[in-house]
């Protein structure tokens, strides 16, 4: 099935004990571009362990469920993403730069299905193009959080 990652890095003016914070409640995770709602939040000792979520891409909603799939407490947090049509998962890195956070956002994902594989160009391209833009705003989410 056809597959795409898309990467970004920038630097918050916050520590990384607040980016991790903010990485531990579930509207932080809304904050990225095409999400369109975060519910039913479910947290354990270590903290933010999944959620579902309905997102917009290319002009379908989709609706899934986020699990986390890795937590190195101020250093990355991994959520995988499902959905009847696409698989992935979204990592958040974070790494002390000079008094600020370097934070690294990668999204993957993958088709599932042969009507979604045929797709995928454009939900891809779709979500390529604003990228950056996406990136950044979840950025300056971590410091509002």
């Amino acid at each position: 099935m056809p597959s795409q990652k898309f990467t970004h890095r920038e630097v918050a003016p916050i520590s990384p004990a607040q980016a991790w914070a903010a990485l531990q409640k579930v509207e932080t995770w809304g904050e990225i571009g095409g999400v369109i709602s975060v519910t039913d939040a479910v947290v354990d000792e270590a903290g933010l362990s999944g959620y579902q979520f309905t997102a917009e891409a290319a002009g379908t909603r989709y609706h899934g469920r986020a699990q986390r799939l890795a937590a190195i407490p101020e250093g990355q947090m991994t959520m995988g993403i499902e959905t009847e049509q696409l698989t992935g998962r979204i990592s958040v890195t974070l790494a002390e730069a000079g008094g600020g956070t370097a934070v690294g956002l990668t999204m993957e994902m993958s088709s599932r299905g042969m009507m979604t594989a045929m797709l995928f160009p454009v939900i891809a391209g779709s979500v390529g193009r604003g990228f950056p833009a996406v990136a950044s705003r979840f950025v300056a989410s971590l410091a509002e959080a």
